[in-house]
C-alpha cells in the first residue's frame, strides 16, 4: 500500500524497505521446517501464522493481537497464507481452505471436492484477475501437481499438470492478469483456463515478472536472464532445444508448420512450429557439408546448396549430389533450373542435376552473382550480379536494371504481390511493379538506414533488415515499427527472413 517491499530470509528475518535501507520488523522461529510465509493487509500491518496461532504485527514491528487456531475453528496444520478482499486465507495440510474475516473475527471453510488432500508445505497462493490461485505439490501421489481457484466460497480445480514428470519442479507460478505462468525444471508453461503452451523447453527457470513496459523476464538457474518484450520473442539455441549449434544462414518454409534451417556447418534442421520442436535432418555420414547458401522448396524436391549442391527427394529422403559447389542462389521455372555461382550463371534440369549429366548445363553468363527471383507477370529472370542487378528474358538477353542511370548494387531481391523488391547494399530498398519503379524506401521516408542486408515481403509488410534495425513497413498504411536489441533482437545477427502464420523467423 506504501509502495514498499517486504521480504523473508533464511534466517527468518522478515523486513522491509524503507528509504535506502532493510527495516527487520519481525524475527521467525526457523525451527519449523516449512519457513512460515507472511502477508500484509491494507493498513500495512504483517499477517503470519506459527503451529498454534494467527498474528498480527504492526509495520514497525508492534505486536497488535493473535488469534488461537481453536478460537477461530482451524484444527490442521497451517501451511500458507494470503491476504486478500480484506480477508485472510489460510490453507492447511490436509487442503482445507479457510476463509477468516477480521472484522467479525470468524472463518468459515470452504467447499473441497478435490480427490487429493495430503499436500505439502510448498504450496503458493497468487491473486489473478478477480480471485485467487493456489499451487499446490501432492505427497506420495501419482499426481504431483495442481492448480485450484478459490472462489464463491469453493475450491475448484483450475489447471492439472497431469502431464508432468514426477521429477520434475514447479518454482513459481505468476500471473500477468492475462495468463498463469508456472516456472519448472522443464521450461515455463503459460496457462489460459485449460490451455497451456511451454515456452524455453528443457530450461530450468526459477521466477518470472512483467514489468510496467510489457516485458516479461525470466531468471534461470543455469542460463542467466531472458527478457521477451512486448513484442513476444522465442530463442531456440542449442542450450534450450536439440540444437547442436548457433550459427545459422538460411531459412526456408516447407509448409505452413515446417521450416529447413541451414547452419553454417552445413546441417540442416527441421522445425516443427505446432510441436515447438528441432531436430536434425537429412543427415548423410559420405558427404563434407559446409555453410548452407540456399535452400529452394518444390513439390517433389528440396534442393540445397551446402558446399556441395544437394538435391533431396521428399517421399524417401534419398540424396543426390550433382558435380557443382558453391551455388548461391536457385531458381526453377517449370522445368529449367537456374544456379548462381559466384563466377557464372547456368541453367539445366532436375533431371540433369540428380543423373550428373553435365553435358546439359549451360553457361548463360560467364559473371557471377548471389542472387535470382523469377517475374511470372512479364516472365523475367532478375538476378543481383556483381557487377549490378540485371534481367533476363529465358532468350539469352539481359538488360541491367539502373535507378536515375545509377547502378544498383544489392544484397538480395524478393518477387511478391505482383511486386519485385530489391534491397540494395547502399540505397535503401526498391520496389518495381508493372515495369516501374514504385516504391523507394530510404532514410529520407521510411528507413533508418540505407544499408540493407536482406528483406521479406509477407501479405501485408515487407521486413526490411538494416545494420542496427528490423524495419516492419506496412505496405496499405506505410505505418513504420523498429525492432531492435531492446526487443531483444540483434540486426546484426540476421541473415535470411521468413514470415508464416502471423510469426516471423
Amino acid at each position: 500500500k506504501k509502495q514498499r517491499i517486504w521480504a523473508k530470509n533464511f534466517y527468518g528475518q522478515i523486513y522491509r524497505t524503507e528509504n535506502d535501507s532493510l527495516k527487520i520488523i519481525k524475527h521467525v522461529n526457523t525451527s519449523n521446517p516449512s519457513y512460515p510465509q507472511f502477508t500484509i493487509d491494507d493498513d500495512c500491518n504483517l499477517w503470519m501464522y506459527d503451529s498454534t496461532q494467527l498474528s498480527i504485527i504492526n509495520d514497525e514491528g508492534v505486536f497488535i493481537k493473535s488469534y488461537s487456531y481453536d478460537k477461530i475453528g482451524i484444527k490442521t496444520e497451517v501451511t500458507s497464507i494470503k491476504y486478500f478482499n480484506q480477508k485472510i486465507y489460510l490453507i492447511c495440510s490436509n487442503l482445507s481452505v479457510y476463509e477468516f474475516n477480521p472484522g467479525i473475527e470468524k472463518s468459515v471453510c470452504l467447499k473441497n471436492t478435490a480427490e487429493e488432500k495430503n499436500i505439502t508445505h510448498s504450496n503458493i497462493l497468487i491473486q489473478h484477475q478477480d480471485k485467487l490461485l493456489l499451487l499446490v505439490e501432492f505427497e506420495n501421489s501419482a499426481k504431483k501437481y495442481q492448480l485450484f481457484s478459490l472462489e464463491s466460497n469453493t475450491i475448484k480445480p483450475y489447471y492439472d499438470f497431469k502431464n508432468f514428470d514426477n521429477s520434475q519442479r514447479i518454482y513459481s507460478i505468476y500471473s500477468d492478469n492475462i495468463n498463469v505462468w508456472a516456472t519448472t525444471s522443464a521450461g515455463v508453461f503459460k496457462i489460459n483456463n485449460t490451455q497451456a503452451e511451454l515456452f524455453f523447453k528443457s530450461e530450468k527457470v526459477s521466477y518470472m515478472l512483467y514489468d510496467k513496459e510489457k516485458q516479461y523476464w525470466f531468471s534461470t538457474l543455469h542460463n542467466g536472464l531472458y527478457i521477451i518484450p512486448e513484442h513476444q520473442v522465442i530463442k531456440i539455441n542449442s542450450s534450450n532445444s536439440k540444437l547442436n549449434e548457433n550459427n545459422f544462414n538460411f531459412i526456408k518454409k516447407i509448409n505452413s508448420a515446417k521450416f529447413l534451417a541451414g547452419a553454417y556447418s552445413g546441417n540442416l534442421y527441421e522445425y516443427d512450429s505446432d510441436k515447438q520442436e528441432i531436430n536434425i535432418a537429412y543427415e548423410y555420414k559420405n558427404e563434407q557439408f559446409y555453410n548452407v547458401k540456399s535452400i529452394l522448396n518444390t513439390d517433389d524436391y528440396i534442393i540445397v546448396s551446402r558446399r556441395r549442391l544437394c538435391i533431396i527427394e521428399k517421399k524417401t529422403g534419398k540424396q543426390y549430389f550433382p558435380k557443382l559447389s558453391n551455388v548461391r542462389d536457385i531458381e526453377t521455372i517449370k522445368d529449367t533450373i537456374y544456379l548462381v555461382f559466384p563466377d557464372m550463371i547456368i541453367k539445366t534440369t532436375l533431371v540433369s542435376l540428380i543423373n550428373n549429366e553435365t553435358k546439359n548445363y549451360t553457361t548463360i553468363k560467364k559473371s557471377g552473382g548471389k542472387s535470382v527471383e523469377y517475374n511470372p507477370q512479364n516472365n523475367l529472370l532478375y538476378f543481383v550480379l556483381g557487377e549490378g542487378v540485371f534481367t533476363y528474358d529465358l532468350k539469352n538477353s539481359w538488360t541491367e536494371l539502373t535507378y536515375n542511370n545509377e547502378k544498383i548494387y544489392a544484397s538480395n531481391i524478393v518477387y511478391k504481390n505482383k511486386t519485385l523488391w530489391i534491397a540494395s547494399v547502399s540505397n535503401g530498398v526498391f520496389g518495381i511493379k508493372n515495369n516501374k519503379f514504385e516504391y523507394h524506401y530510404t532514410n529520407n521516408n521510411y528507413l533508418k538506414e540505407n544499408n540493407v542486408r536482406t528483406l521479406t515481403v509477407s501479405d501485408s509488410n515487407i521486413w526490411i533488415c538494416t545494420e542496427n534495425y528490423l524495419h516492419r513497413i506496412n505496405l496499405i498504411s506505410h505505418d513504420v515499427s523498429l525492432f531492435n536489441s531492446n526487443h531483444s533482437i540483434n540486426p546484426k545477427d540476421i541473415n535470411h527472413i521468413e514470415v508464416e502464420n502471423n510469426y516471423i523467423y
